[in-house]
């Protein structure tokens, strides 16, 4: 109870432990809630006024660390009034809420952080759908027990959906029992992801190649479910590959042409020049004679 003036009158056992006047130091604590007025705590200092003949409610932080108070309470205020209606005393009830505060400030601080969370997700998606556009990319995602392949260029909305055998269908000959092979049999799975490459005639009839990477995914007991991948278009790194082959082919070829033809012509140059030189000894030997003109008529 507090005097209409504001100055601690009593206080029950329940109100001195919250005020810390049961601990080691009460008799200081006490001195000190008795010194001080009521208008002038934090808490009632700009929400109530002697004037006021309403209760008030109000949740605050209660530290005082000199006193080794430091919680959070709830207190009504109740001013008491005569006959005449004028404010004879104050009667302040209060509860301890710090559990509860701190119970709803982890929620809030979960709140942000979810959402938080849910922001960054949301930017990365829009980051990731922007490269799968921009990249000719999908997400892949298989599942054993229904047989079916799902194809995602926009996260979360499928693109195209296939059966194993629908799609196996489409690929060169081999390929197809290959892929199958890579998507349910568990022994053809290892901790690294998986590449594969498949080819299949594209509509302008130039063959069309996607490089697929498979991660497996398990269940809690460790069985395949399924994998989640990613498709990539590597046709024009395809064709590339194969004219850069060409043209080494082409290369090496004329490097073999050329090594023959310059064998040829030595040989060619070497028949020649040998009968001359032979000519030349002869014309040596003979001087100045008849035969000499004719040899060098010749």
């Amino acid at each position: 109870f507090y005097s209409r003036d504001g100055w601690l009158i009593d206080l029950n056992d329940a109100m001195k432990d919250l005020c810390g006047i049961n601990n080691a130091n009460g008799s200081d604590a006490e001195r000190y809630w008795r010194n001080l007025n009521m208008f002038d705590t934090p808490p009632f200092r700009d929400a109530l006024s002697a004037e006021d003949r309403d209760a008030l409610r109000v949740c605050h932080h209660m530290y005082y660390p000199h006193l080794k108070v430091d919680r959070y309470i709830e207190s009504d205020v109740i001013p008491l009034l005569d006959t005449e209606g004028r404010i004879v005393n104050y009667a302040i009830t209060t509860i301890e809420v710090t559990e509860e505060r701190n119970l709803i400030y982890q929620w809030n601080q979960q709140q942000r952080e979810e959402r938080a969370v849910l922001s960054r997700t949301d930017q990365q998606k829009r980051l990731l759908n922007y490269l799968l556009n921009k990249s000719d990319r999908y997400l892949i995602h298989s599942d054993i027990q229904h047989q079916q392949l799902t194809f995602f260029r926009t996260v979360g909305k499928p693109d195209y959906e296939f059966t194993f055998s629908e799609f196996e269908a489409l690929l060169a000959e081999g390929e197809g029992q290959a892929l199958h092979r890579l998507l349910t049999d568990p022994a053809a799975q290892t901790s690294q992801p998986l590449t594969v490459h498949v080819t299949r005639p594209g509509s302008d009839a130039v063959t069309k190649v996607r490089s697929f990477t498979f991660t497996p995914v398990y269940d809690a007991d460790g069985q395949l479910t399924g994998h989640e991948g990613i498709s990539t278009d590597i046709s024009t790194l395809y064709h590339a590959r194969l004219e850069l082959t060409e043209l080494v082919r082409r290369a090496k070829d004329s490097g073999r042409l050329k090594s023959g033809f310059m064998a040829s012509m030595t040989h060619e140059l070497r028949t020649p020049l040998n009968a001359i030189v032979g000519f030349t000894g002869v014309l040596e030997a003979l001087g100045d004679s008849e035969e000499r003109a004719e040899y060098v008529r010749i």
